[in-house]
């Protein structure tokens, strides 16, 4: 290989397609490696998050101890698939969320839920879960990352998720709504 950059990425994209057919076997394999780079195992997470997220989640939170934050992308990506599912266990969520170390990681994988939800053409719902879940600093900076992914999206798509929000959360919101008008003026224009 010319550089170390393009062996990780062809270990990357194995692992990924690996952990699609076997997940098990992909990370038991990843884990083995001498010095196992982050990129695998989360490449490995990603995948299997995709199709049982509760078992990558299980698999992440044996992670925790000796890299964190592989584990929390990885909790935080199975989050927000299990999220869109009709059967979602908000319980067994908020137990996953709770299981992370870094603030950040709890706050990356309460968005990834309410974002999860939105998806379901309810961005009302994700405002919801914030609300019940979230508070304090905590709060405002994902009203701030939920409100970032309606950016470039019609106005109206803020709507029902606005009419959610809660004081503490408006600044942070007022930015993104703004974007979205700007973004259908220019659509307009």
């Amino acid at each position: 290989y010319p550089n170390d950059f393009n062996k990780q990425n062809v270990y990357r994209l194995l692992f990924r397609d690996w952990a699609k057919k076997d997940p098990a076997d992909a990370a038991a394999a990843a884990l083995k490696l001498p010095g196992f780079n982050d990129q695998n195992l989360l490449a490995v997470g990603n995948s299997w998050s995709a199709t049982d997220p509760q078992a990558a989640i299980k698999w992440a939170q044996g992670l925790l101890s000796s890299d964190a934050n592989t584990a929390g992308s990885v909790i935080n990506s199975a989050l927000g698939t299990m999220a869109k599912s009709e059967n979602f266990d908000k319980q067994a969520a908020l137990n996953a969320i709770s299981s992370l170390t870094s603030l950040s990681d709890r706050n990356a994988a309460m968005v990834s839920v309410a974002t999860g939800m939105s998806y379901n053409g309810s961005p009302a719902a994700g405002m919801d879960w914030l609300n019940q879940n979230s508070a304090g600093a905590a709060y405002d900076e994902e009203v701030n990352l939920i409100f970032s992914n309606f950016d470039g999206q019609k106005p109206s798509s803020f709507l029902p998720a606005l009419d959610k929000i809660t004081d503490a959360g408006v600044r942070a919101a007022q930015e993104h709504a703004a974007c979205a008008v700007r973004h259908l003026f220019e659509l307009a224009a």
